[in-house]
């Protein structure tokens, strides 16, 4: 199954980070195409180009220094596949200086060259800039539509722990596949699968009264059979999961199942399982766990993406089709 992934390269660490972590599962996936990319800031040029006035001259040996710079930085993430033994002529490099921002860039690229997935570093934001502005992996994640997308933060030189987020719907199909297509090859990661189990629906609540011994027994037997219900409607999803990672060579005993009854919230619970475990790759769906909304600002997936710095962040779009 061929494809292509694209990786956004700057001068953050975290984007840095982000083509390690790319080179990393590239280099188990000989079919696979890739496109780093650097966005000329546009912001920056037009500034330089009002600073030397109308020196052309000037001006033209300024734009060229940039993109040498940008061209420096390129070649500095491709050495990450190189040392990885990634052949240099499945790995391209492209400067764009189109006048767009980078995530529209970005957008485009993936949208022209028909790639499956995007990388990119996650850049700290404050509060209220995240809010009136939006990062550029926020863009991305959320205009990319029908792409996976993986957010970076910190380094994963060794990754270890994994978290795959599911649910009953059929979006989970996707995030099975993709977790056993491009991270089960790489050896030593330990899976965990987790289903968060919805709140008690209003017609298993107490009615607002006291109720008899023999009605909070059989509120209780309704109860279990609920939950019960809800475990069995994730269980198939499981035993591929299972069975996927088995083909893969990934061993039983690391790959673990879950599913519990959420207690703070989808995004608050993932979050806190994230940082309480130590999480070093959550692949989660795009849509909205449990609500099957887009990416939007109140999705859990929008979330998860602003809390949960630390750990690599694999938004599954879909799967990348065989051919």
């Amino acid at each position: 199954m061929s494809g292509t992934v694209l990786v956004a390269v700057d001068a953050s660490k975290q984007s840095l980070n982000a083509a390690a972590l790319a080179a990393r599962l590239m280099s188990r996936q000989r079919d696979q195409r890739v496109v780093l990319v650097h966005c000329l800031s546009q912001e920056l040029l037009s500034a330089m180009q009002k600073a030397v006035g109308s020196g052309v001259i000037e001006w033209q040996e300024i734009e060229k220094r940039q993109i040498r710079m940008a061209e420096e930085l390129l070649e500095k993430a491709q050495k990450f596949f190189e040392d990885l033994g990634v052949d240099r002529d499945r790995v391209e490099l492209s400067v764009q200086k189109d006048g767009e921002s980078p995530a529209r860039t970005l957008v485009r690229m993936a949208e022209t060259l028909g790639c499956h997935s995007l990388f990119l570093g996650r850049r700290g934001l404050s509060p209220m800039r995240r809010l009136l502005l939006g990062s550029t992996s926020d863009k991305v994640a959320q205009y990319a539509v029908g792409r996976t997308v993986w957010v970076v933060d910190a380094p994963l030189e060794e990754p270890r722990e994994v978290l795959v987020a599911v649910d009953y719907r059929e979006e989970s199909e996707a995030i099975i596949d993709y977790t056993a297509r491009f991270l089960a090859p790489v050896p030593g990661l330990r899976y965990t699968f987790l289903h968060l189990i919805p709140q008690i629906p209003p017609a298993l609540w107490d009615d607002g009264r006291i109720l008899s011994s023999h009605e909070r027994e059989e509120r209780l037997l309704k109860v279990e059979r609920w939950i019960a219900e809800c475990r069995r409607a994730v269980d198939g999803y499981f035993e591929k999961a299972r069975a996927l990672l088995k083909e893969k060579g990934v061993p039983d005993d690391h790959v673990k199942t879950l599913a519990r009854p959420i207690r703070e919230g989808i995004a608050r619970d993932i979050v806190r399982w994230i940082r309480e475990k130590q999480v070093d790759v959550a692949v989660l769906g795009k849509k909205s766990l449990g609500k099957g909304k887009p990416f939007l600002m109140g999705s859990h997936a929008n979330k998860i993406l602003h809390h949960a710095g630390g750990a690599a962040l694999c938004l599954v779009g879909h799967m990348p089709e065989e051919g």
